[in-house]
């Protein structure tokens, strides 16, 4: 590519400097003028002949809204990236709709040459278009009047589709956004749908009509099933073109790659939701330092401290130390607990298998046999939609044992006790139900604690509030969540999901 002239508007000094080494990373030739106000800005548009235009969004006296307009005022048509921190969908939208031509993100600055690259080579192969325009013949101003149109909307890929003869043209960035070679491709309306994902297709088709016999703009995102068998995501939008009578004969349009921008709402989503779990895991061993950990160490300080009076009786002495002994077991329990604990979530194990979850149940009530026999405990399974899965089995057996002996410790007293387990496949996804007739949970009073480490919500039953704390803990060692839901007295189910 020439040697290109870039215009920067940016007023913190090291964003600038990481630009620019960005730039240079990405071997561009090119020449660099920093503006960082208002007045510098509009200075540069009348005597910086610049290629392409980089802003950052907020400055002190101005933002980027206010330098857009400013260049449309001037009646330079250059290209326009704005670089900003943070951008959410509905901001994207309402820069594009102002005449950005991209956006990029500051701490995702790797796809900042590529952009400069296809911009500039883009807004270079239009002006030339645009100057042959005026001697060419009627097909170089159709491409011009289709680049015209595209731009409004990105300036992306551009695609015409005549509706009379149903002949669609795309341009090279097309192909590139559908990861294809121009001979794998069939230029015509069916060509496209073949394309985009079949679930989809409906939905794409449906707009694309509503456009054309509507005169609705045409403005939908959809997801692409590359011959890679990758799937993309892409934007659409598009004008349908009607007659002197009125009647449509052409629709022209855009599309842009939206691909990064969902995975990175599909990462951010997925930080969040580590960062939420990471504090109620944080909240969580806070409690047990503040309270299960403070109550033993307390007895311990002050047992020994009266045991140093020389004057203390043998059979104090002996409650104190029975007292210590006591309290230090307690302390054990907890610190053991922790390492079970810490042991999960830190556990490098990856010893993945085929686990049928027949033979695990059917392990499982060998290994209880005599508390399901001593107790007329039923136990039913139905895995006929999905037999198993590959997992870590040590921990899908854990979830399995602990939810079935935790449904026959809280079964109903007068009732024989029945416990079901399903297994059934819901698009990606494997869905596991564990159900009983037991006591039930109170779920308005208990929910948001109910998988809480150390709670309890039937004290005249033995436990130590564990059981459903590990279970989440390992489910989601194995990437999954569960829920549960209840009646007292009549049924709890707990419903583990798994991706596939």
């Amino acid at each position: 590519m020439k040697h290109i002239k870039v215009l920067l508007l940016e007023d913190q000094p090291l964003d600038a400097e990481l630009i620019k080494r960005e730039l240079i990373k990405g071997k561009i030739d090119f020449e660099l003028e920093v503006v960082r106000t208002k007045h510098q800005f509009e200075q540069a548009l009348q005597h910086y002949p610049a290629d392409i235009i980089l802003s950052d969004h907020s400055l002190p006296d101005f933002d980027s809204h206010e330098a857009l307009e400013m260049i449309r005022e001037s009646g330079l048509i250059i290209p326009f990236i704005l670089i900003t921190a943070t951008m959410t969908d509905e901001f994207a939208v309402k820069v594009m709709q102002a005449g950005a031509h991209d956006y990029i993100i500051k701490d995702r600055l790797l796809r900042l040459p590529s952009a400069v690259i296809n911009l500039v080579e883009k807004f270079q192969l239009r002006k030339e278009q645009r100057e042959e325009r005026k001697q060419s013949s009627d097909d170089l101003q159709s491409l011009n009047h289709r680049l015209l149109l595209a731009t409004k909307s990105a300036n992306i890929g551009i695609w015409d589709w005549n509706i009379l003869t149903n002949e669609l043209v795309w341009d090279d960035t097309m192909f590139d956004i559908y990861r294809l070679k121009r001979d794998q491709f069939v230029s015509v309306y069916d060509g496209w749908m073949s394309k985009v994902h079949p679930e989809d297709r409906a939905a794409a088709n449906e707009a694309i009509l509503l456009s054309v016999e509507n005169n609705v703009k045409y403005d939908t995102q959809f997801r692409i099933l590359a011959n890679d068998g990758e799937i993309y995501h892409t934007r659409a939008s598009g004008i349908v073109e009607h007659d002197a009578a009125g009647n449509p004969f052409r629709m022209i349009g855009i599309n842009w790659d939206i691909t990064p921008r969902i995975t990175a709402n599909i990462e951010r989503e997925l930080i969040l939701e580590d960062m939420v779990q990471r504090h109620s895991a944080l909240e969580q061993f806070t409690y047990i330092i503040s309270h299960n950990l403070r109550g033993p160490i307390a007895n311990i300080m002050g047992a020994t401290g009266l045991l140093t009076y020389a004057d203390i009786e043998v059979a104090d002495r002996q409650v104190l130390t029975k007292a210590i002994k006591d309290s230090v077991g307690k302390l054990d329990t907890i610190v053991s607990d922790l390492n079970r604990i810490l042991g999960v979530r830190g556990d490098s194990y990856n010893n993945y298998e085929e686990v049928n979850f027949a033979a695990l149940v059917e392990d499982i009530k060998k290994s209880i046999i005599d508390v399901i026999t001593r107790n007329n405990i039923v136990i039913r399974y139905d895995f006929a939609a999905l037999t198993g899965m590959v997992t870590l089995k040590p921990y899908l057996y854990s979830i399995f044992y602990n939810l079935i002996t935790n449904s026959i410790k809280y079964r109903q007293k007068d009732v024989p006790c029945m416990v079901n387990i399903t297994s059934r496949k819901i698009n990606n996804h494997l869905e596991v139900t564990f159900t009983d007739n037991g006591t039930g949970i109170n779920i308005d009073k208990y929910g948001e604690h109910i998988f809480g480490l150390y709670k309890r919500f039937h004290t005249d039953i033995d436990g130590k509030g564990m059981g459903l704390f590990m279970v989440k803990t390992q489910v989601e060692k194995l990437g999954g969540k569960i829920t549960v839901t209840s009646v007292e007295m009549e049924k709890t189910e707990f419903k583990i999901t798994f991706d596939l």
